[in-house]
């Protein structure tokens, strides 16, 4: 039985105009009385994800930066970054090199993601472990790339109709596209809520 649902956010929960599935938080309250968690895994920094998670009732921990961050409430709880002792050379290097960077800042700390482990899949794992739940438990919708981790990892995987054929080949089941409730209507049906 699933015990925990993880959700993408941009090309899942928001249709293409920025705006979220309609039907998603009466859903979510049904799921709670079921013993049923939820959360978001996104590419959006705490700043750009904290509306949503307060518009959506997120009390689990919640994923940022791709899997660079676990948030809690709106704290930080799990941050996989380099050693700040590297920033200097990195920037240098990048610099020397003309290579695009972005830097992330969360409060005083300031530090490179590390792309090798913060993925979301790895950020998922290390909630499921912290919420004591197998993630053969875990039920986790996506779009893109960025969600191969997450839905690859998942007991069930659910691939939005707008993903790349490359996702929904990949995925157990495909639900309908963003501008069309496709989360809500996937576990309003497969949870006969």
């Amino acid at each position: 039985m699933i015990k925990l649902i993880a959700c993408d956010l941009d090309g899942t929960v928001l249709d293409d105009r920025k705006r979220p599935d309609t039907k998603l938080l009466e859903t979510i309250r049904k799921l709670r009385e079921k013993g049923i968690k939820f959360t978001f895994v996104s590419g959006r920094n705490e700043e750009l994800l904290s509306q949503l998670i307060d518009e959506f009732e997120v009390s689990e921990p919640y994923v940022t930066n791709n899997g660079g961050n676990i948030y809690q409430n709106h704290q930080l709880i799990e941050s996989d970054y380099l050693p700040g002792e590297y920033n200097n050379v990195i920037v240098k290097m990048l610099t020397d090199y003309d290579i695009a960077f972005r830097f992330f800042a969360d409060e005083v700390y300031y530090g490179f993601k590390d792309t090798m482990s913060a993925t979301k899949g790895n950020a998922l794992r290390k909630i499921c472990d912290l919420l004591k739940i197998d993630p053969s438990k875990l039920m986790a919708f996506g779009d893109n790339g960025n969600d191969l981790s997450m839905l690859e990892m998942a007991g069930i995987s659910v691939a939005m109709d707008n993903s790349s054929d490359d996702i929904k080949e990949k995925c157990d089941f495909v639900c309908k596209d963003n501008n069309h409730n496709g989360v809500s209507s996937f576990l309003i049906d497969y949870f006969k809520l």
